[in-house]
């Protein structure tokens, strides 16, 4: 397990313990909350978050292959080889409550590795956070149009379209040009998603979506509760289907009181349960 006892930190910035964890440490975590991209995305994608939380939430962000520092890699092509990586790289921090929060097909990302901890190692995860995506057994199609296999600025035009492209990386082709591949190859892996029934989990669920979202709404938030032998609800925060990447105070607050909800008493705050 991961010691933190004697470690001075300010708790706001990532710092690489291996190739797949990115850790804001804190000094006394009352929980862990490992955050898991969207398609396409890095563990840069939760770099403002640290920040917003209080800390007793120490926030990991999962860096997986052919993306940022791990460019040089290819990008996962199996979901269960990437699936097991993920859970031995966390276990070594599962010595604190795990909540994981998963964004789009980060969050089926997430309920595959809440099964893997358990299946692998005995480890129940906290509480899992799906965030801008509908439950495992529907669609994982957006919209219902997949992606994967259109062509560059199609592909590209529909990404932008979702909120999914940010402005610098639109004014760079060159950018765009090396990131086409990561994209093509992530959307593959999730639109070619599969889903496999599994008795519920023993785990609470928090779905979260943006009040803008126009791909993931109340249907398919709530239809979370069928993977779950525990609670499930759903919150709306502001935003789009990719809120995460403006995530504003109010937003980390969803997050934090999700995440240390019935660790610390009196934390879940009801009224932002929708």
């Amino acid at each position: 397990m991961v010691d933190t006892s004697g470690r001075a930190t300010t708790g706001t910035s990532f710092a690489a313990e291996s190739p797949w964890i990115r850790r804001a440490a804190q000094t006394y975590p009352r929980v862990r909350l490992v955050c898991l991209p969207f398609a396409g995305g890095g563990a840069s994608v939760y770099q403002r978050l640290p920040a917003l939380l209080p800390p007793t939430v120490e926030v990991i962000a999962v860096q997986l292959p052919g993306r940022e520092d791990r460019s040089r890699e290819d990008p996962p092509t199996n979901l269960r080889s990437v699936v097991a990586a993920v859970a031995i790289a966390l276990y070594p921090y599962s010595s604190l409550p795990l909540a994981i929060y998963g964004h789009c097909a980060g969050a089926l990302l997430g309920y595959e590795v809440t099964h893997e901890l358990h299946r692998r190692y005995g480890v129940r995860v906290h509480r899992l956070l799906a965030g801008a995506q509908g439950a495992p057994h529907l669609s994982t199609v957006l919209g219902g149009r997949t992606l994967h296999h259109l062509e560059d600025a199609k592909m590209l035009a529909e990404i932008e379209r979702r909120g999914g492209l940010p402005a610098p990386l639109r004014d760079h082709p060159e950018l765009l040009a090396m990131l086409l591949p990561l994209l093509r190859s992530d959307f593959s892996l999730w639109e070619n998603y599969v889903h496999h029934p599994r008795p519920p989990m023993p785990v609470p669920v928090t779905t979260v979506r943006g009040a803008d979202d126009e791909f993931v709404d109340a249907a398919a938030a709530s239809a979370w509760g069928n993977h779950t032998s525990q609670a499930a609800d759903d919150v709306v925060v502001p935003g789009g289907h990719y809120f995460i990447t403006s995530a504003g105070p109010e937003t980390a607050a969803v997050l934090a009181d999700a995440a240390l909800a019935s660790i610390i008493p009196g934390m879940r705050d009801e009224r932002r349960i929708t």
